[in-house]
């Protein structure tokens, strides 16, 4: 046969509609599992954002304002080199600190907030105005990362800080050694006592000892860059639905075509071939159809010259005396005698060769019975020299 003379299969929407009614929570099941995954996927991509940025504020310790009760004032104190000079020290020596640490450089940011500066009027003996400039307060560090992880900022975060605390030690200790020369080059000069500037010297070089360059953490704040789990578009949730009800209706027609269970007449018709379909007893209209099979059965008797019926089910619970209840009295007028046997596999071997003299009738029942099990039946019974009139679908009482 060519390629253009292939029969094409048929769908049998019967089948998928038997299908569908047994397993009918296949379609909002998939449907489930397709919105649950995309929401999944999409939520988990979202609440893992592109980047992080981390911004850390630090307050420095006034190390220097102690010396005030020893007369030394603070202001003479000044760090060297300055916060420019030692933040280029500082960006320097945390990148190679970070590098080593982490493999890979990471931006950051280092700034330093302005002190808070007043203005104060007095006036002086002669009764003129005089503007003093005023700061109060040590200015803070302000430190910013941005990279892909939170934790991959408070590393460097960490490490900037650190190298900070060893600037301002540093610093501070270079501008203290500047004021505690000048003062032992005035006391080397001086041939008299100076306990007050001996003191002060004392002073110095005892903090110089003790500085920590301590900066303690006052605020800190995480931003995701990004969108979160609940911008997750609406459009997801019908994607993800079209997808499962794809993939249930792909499921039902791979069910419907591997499934062996007889859901319907016309899977057993696909049999005429090798073994002729009866009829089919549904309860809808019990009477017609019992009459339509037995009709077939008179017809199958007068080709055979047999008037001896036996029914034999391919399944053991089948109920084939109620069968036989509903066909004995149009049976007895046609001139049919209808007998029944057990099912097919409880037969014993006087039974299948017994029944050689009789027409075998194959009884099956809708989703229940398989094709495979009809044509075993009707292999066994054709091995014993059985005659098979053909087979009867019934469907069973709900």
């Amino acid at each position: 046969m060519g390629p253009l003379t292939k029969e094409i299969p048929e769908i049998d929407f019967r089948s998928i509609r038997d299908i569908l009614r047994l397993r009918w929570w296949i379609v909002p099941l998939c449907m489930l599992i397709g919105v649950g995954l995309l929401f999944a996927q999409e939520s988990d991509l979202q609440t893992i954002p592109s980047s992080v940025t981390v911004s850390r504020s630090y307050a420095p310790r006034n190390e220097t304002a102690r010396l005030a009760i020893f007369g030394i004032d603070t202001a003479s104190i000044k760090e060297y080199p300055k916060f420019r000079d030692q933040l280029i020290k500082v960006r320097h020596d945390a990148e190679l600190e970070i590098k080593k640490m982490l493999g890979s450089q990471v931006d950051f940011v280092i700034t330093k907030t302005e002190p808070q500066v007043s203005l104060v009027t007095s006036q002086d003996n002669a009764g003129s105005p005089i503007l003093t400039l005023t700061s109060a307060g040590e200015p803070n560090y302000e430190l910013t990362c941005l990279a892909a992880l939170e934790k991959t900022c408070s590393q460097v975060l960490d490490i900037v800080a650190q190298e900070i605390i060893s600037a301002r030690v540093s610093a501070i200790t270079s501008g203290m050694k500047q004021v505690a020369d000048d003062l032992q080059r005035v006391l080397d000069q001086t041939n008299s006592l100076q306990p007050t500037l001996e003191l002060q010297l004392s002073a110095l070089r005892s903090t110089m000892k003790s500085l920590t360059g301590e900066i303690i953490l006052v605020d800190e704040s995480v931003e995701a860059q990004g969108p979160t789990v609940s911008s997750v578009k609406k459009s997801t949730y019908v994607f993800g639905a079209g997808l499962g009800f794809l993939a249930s209706v792909l499921i039902i027609l791979q069910l419907t075509y591997t499934d062996d269970k007889i859901r319907s007449s016309r899977k057993l018709q696909s049999l005429t071939s090798t073994l002729a379909f009866l009829g089919e007893i549904t309860g809808r209209n019990t009477a017609a159809e019992v009459r339509q099979v037995l009709a077939a059965l008179v017809s199958q008797s007068r080709t055979a010259n047999r008037s001896l019926i036996t029914l034999i089910s391919v399944d053991p619970d089948t109920d084939i005396d109620q069968l036989m209840g509903l066909m004995n009295d149009d049976a007895k007028l046609s001139g049919l005698t209808i007998t029944k046997l057990p099912s097919i596999n409880e037969l014993s071997i006087a039974q299948m060769t017994d029944s050689t003299s009789a027409l075998t009738v194959i009884i099956a029942r809708k989703n229940f019975s398989s094709l495979t099990a009809v044509r075993h039946a009707k292999e066994v019974l054709a091995r014993s020299n059985n005659s098979v009139a053909g087979v009867v679908l019934v469907t069973p009482p709900r």
